[in-house]
């Protein structure tokens, strides 16, 4: 089985063909801190059946969690570099990894090359998914989830699930 090389999208119209490739870089691959393109911007290696478990511990971060699309950057011959994640899950930290980029044009160059196959690359996680996954987590008490379900930072969405 193939592995995927997933980036979450942001927002997926940003990926839309309308919008042009230097939005895509501003809206999906930008540091908002440092007023620059990301050239290490956070990806997860794993399995095609994995995605929703992925984009779900990813999920924790937001609030709420809408559906998502994961975009494929496999087979690009994109160096991606193992670094810790850090969702607080086993899977997903494991999973982490960078993609490292030498120049905003070659970003550039990565983002044209991936919307070139996009219909192919894009995997769509939907908000129910996510829901029914982490019930069946804390149907069965896992450990991780009733964690991040403790803490005084877990957004409301997950702390109000059922």
């Amino acid at each position: 089985m193939s592995q995927l090389l997933v980036r979450f999208a942001r927002r997926l119209t940003s990926w839309e063909p309308e919008t042009s490739d230097e939005d895509l870089l501003r809206a999906e691959f930008w540091d908002r801190d440092r007023g620059q393109p990301n050239l290490r911007p956070s990806t997860y290696l794993i399995e095609i059946k994995d995605l929703v478990q992925a984009y779900s511990e990813h999920a924790t971060a937001f609030d709420p969690p809408s559906s998502a699309g994961g975009i494929d950057f496999a087979g690009t011959n994109q160096r991606a570099e193992v670094t810790p994640g850090d969702t607080g899950f086993p899977f997903t930290m494991e999973a982490h990894r960078e993609l490292v980029i030498d120049s905003e044009e070659h970003l550039l160059n990565l983002i044209r090359e991936v919307r070139s196959s996009l219909t192919e690359r894009l995997h769509v996680v939907s908000r129910s998914e996510v829901g029914e996954y982490v019930r069946q987590r804390l149907r069965y008490e896992d450990e991780h989830w009733e964690r991040a379900r403790s803490l005084e930072t877990a957004h409301k969405w997950l702390k109000k699930i059922r």
